[in-house]
């Protein structure tokens, strides 16, 4: 019998079998398909907690907290994978369209109460009348933190099964027991469920969690060295420039695209505008291609993180929608700590599964 399953293979999943398996506990991960194979592979790894938040809520004091771990969070795993996920701290530029100037300028009080040096910018760029600078902001690069994170978790004795979906969570007597696969049972005495867009469907309940899947295309340009060192945020999108010249433009929120995680025309066209508004000189830089994914999204932007009533050492840790990256190291830890029977770090209230849970 395992210590903990996890169900799910992207950042959060593996993020929490890396640190559990550091607590000294057996840990499987289960997945159907490849390591980060959809919202965590496509992530185009902004980390911005304050760029990312519209005002000063429960959410956004996690994503701080959550950003404020990733210096230390980050040296441990480059000693434990012997992978370099290209974390950037370089800052965030916050591009100001008139009609929400009013609004963002009236934020700086709260942004400031996180990271004092935020700065309202005036005649920025030609373009853009106002930014917002936001120095301690920044990146990482999403498919290397997916490989960082697997290996760190392999290297702490982390049992990792691809290709092995998870059809069930079995509960007896209020108690998680394990789940069952296509090929086999496997015991566990907690399991924590971070499948993503599918973690809803995977409760032992009648009615399934609120997540719903929300497609994000991106799509790549090539320069031959990084075109300006920050990334730059706006009311389209974003441009996510990387150590190799790559820059990163994202990204769509297709709510009515199900589960389908192709690329599109529209997104393709949507992305070139973009360019085209935010930073018009890219437009002449080669295209390097476009990929999906499907974010995990829920019904008040919250994530769920938290027991699930009434099936005791089942723990959810889903719904992050376009932070999964940014929160995988808060989450890990207070799913651990709520495994290892401590009191929660932060206040899990908001967060809480039972939150939409109607019995």
């Amino acid at each position: 019998m395992a210590d903990v399953v996890v169900v799910g293979a992207g950042v959060i999943g593996l993020a929490t079998a890396w640190h559990l398996a550091g607590a000294s506990l057996s840990v499987s991960v289960l997945d159907a398909g490849p390591l980060g194979g959809q919202s965590s592979h496509a992530a185009a790894g902004i980390l911005g907690p304050l760029v990312e938040s519209r005002d000063d809520g429960p959410r956004t004091r996690l994503l701080w907290e959550s950003s404020a771990a990733f210096p230390g969070w980050i040296d441990a795993l480059r000693e434990d994978s012997a992978i370099d996920p290209e974390f950037e701290p370089t800052g965030i530029l916050r591009q100001v369209a008139a009609a929400e100037r009013a609004d963002l300028e009236s934020s700086l009080g709260w942004r400031r109460q996180y990271s004092p040096e935020v700065e309202w910018l005036e005649d920025a760029d030609p373009a853009w009348p106002a930014a917002i600078w936001s120095p301690h902001e920044g990146q990482i690069r999403g498919p290397s933190y997916v490989a960082a994170l697997a290996q760190a978790a392999a290297t702490r004795g982390v049992d990792i099964r691809l290709g092995e979906p998870v059809r069930r969570i079995r509960v007896g007597r209020g108690r998680v027991e394990g789940v069952d696969t296509p090929r086999q049972s496997l015991a566990a005495r907690h399991v924590v469920l971070a499948a993503g867009a599918w973690a809803g469907a995977l409760l032992p309940e009648a009615e399934p969690l609120p997540v719903l899947p929300i497609r994000g295309q991106a799509l790549a340009l090539k320069a031959t060295r990084p075109p300006f060192p920050h990334v730059v945020f706006g009311p389209a999108g974003y441009l996510a420039p990387k150590r190799d010249g790559l820059v990163v433009v994202g990204a769509t929120e297709d709510a009515d695209a199900g589960f389908d995680a192709r690329v599109t025309l529209a997104g393709i066209a949507a992305l070139s505008d973009v360019v085209r508004v935010m930073s018009p000189e890219l437009l002449p830089l080669p295209f390097d291609g476009a990929w999906a994914g499907l974010r995990p999204a829920t019904p008040d932007g919250r994530p769920l993180i938290g027991p699930w009533p009434g099936a005791d050492g089942l723990i959810i840790a889903a719904g992050h929608y376009r932070n999964g990256l940014l929160l995988s190291p808060i989450t890990a830890r207070l799913v651990g700590e709520l495994i290892r029977g401590e009191a929660p770090s932060l206040d899990l209230a908001p967060f809480r599964p039972e939150r939409f849970h109607r019995r």
